[in-house]
């Protein structure tokens, strides 16, 4: 397997560190109180949970591969094979869904959105659909036809 073509999107910063800011106080506040000391493990538990959850999905990627597409959030992927795409077009994630992460939309349509905005919608011919969000979505589609892959 080699890399044709990458793109990559991260989350938006101000996501995570209005995150990191809620945290630190929660600790400051928790602090502050008597409280037991399985709900303070309790706390730090679901602290660790969540900030893994913000290090699996801040960095999304689209990868043109020598046997299809690839793509997905660090641990989170998909794979496409060539002979499995059948339509790509640009489309908005606010038509599609609003929020982040990964999605199913109301159309059955399985989406992966780092940032809301544009991205591409890569229909399968087991009538399957995937969406990805992209900084710079036509030069991936640029590269999906000069690699004949559409």
């Amino acid at each position: 397997m080699y890399i044709i073509y990458r793109q990559r999107q991260y989350s938006d910063f101000r996501i995570f560190l209005s995150y990191l800011v809620l945290i630190l106080a929660l600790i400051l506040i928790l602090s502050q109180f008597q409280i037991l000391i399985f709900l303070r493990v309790f706390i730090l538990i679901m602290i660790f949970i969540n900030c893994l959850l913000i290090f699996f999905f801040s960095r999304l990627e689209f990868r043109i591969i020598n046997s299809g597409l690839e793509m997905g959030f660090r641990f989170f992927k998909v794979k496409i094979k060539i002979d499995e795409i059948e339509s790509v077009l640009i489309e908005n994630s606010y038509d599609l869904f609003k929020g982040l992460g990964i999605r199913r939309s109301k159309d059955n349509v399985l989406c992966f959105v780092g940032k809301m905005g544009e991205g591409i919608l890569i229909n399968t011919k087991f009538k399957e659909s995937f969406f990805i969000s992209l900084n710079n979505p036509e030069e991936a589609i640029a590269n999906l036809r000069k690699n004949k892959y559409v």
